[in-house]
């Protein structure tokens, strides 16, 4: 799961029935995410809230319960950033955080959740699946 996914959680205006049924489903079945995830989110709820979409009160009130959620944090990232996600960075033609998550779901064979356009079509292209609720 990627960061878009929580973050769409909190600002409704990105919200959706995708990212809503990834919520229902990764309290019942848990999510793996990259090392470097909980700055990921937190850096796209601060973006949010500095563009006036929450208060920071509502974000605080919004991290609160997340380490209650089976979300598992995948430690092996920063030792794969090259050349294992560099290399899925140049193939697919995206970002470093990106690959990041399209490497992590790669290597476990697991489906990648995500609200991202571009990962979603670099993970058709690399033929990773999609998570579906």
């Amino acid at each position: 799961m990627d960061a878009t996914v929580p973050a769409a959680w909190l600002f409704t205006t990105t919200g959706s029935a995708y990212t809503s049924g990834v919520l229902g489903r990764i309290q019942a079945l848990g999510s793996c995410v990259p090392g470097w995830w909980t700055l990921d989110l937190v850096a796209a709820l601060r973006a949010g809230e500095r563009q006036g979409l929450r208060s920071a009160a509502e974000v605080d009130r919004f991290l609160s319960p997340l380490p209650q959620f089976r979300i598992y944090v995948e430690d092996d990232t920063p030792a794969l950033a090259w050349p294992d996600i560099i290399s899925v960075s140049r193939r697919q033609r995206v970002s470093v955080e990106r690959a990041a998550y399209l490497e992590l779901a790669l290597r476990l064979s697991l489906p990648l959740a995500t609200n991202d356009p571009a990962l979603t079509r670099a993970a058709a292209a690399a033929g990773a699946p999609l998570f579906t609720p």
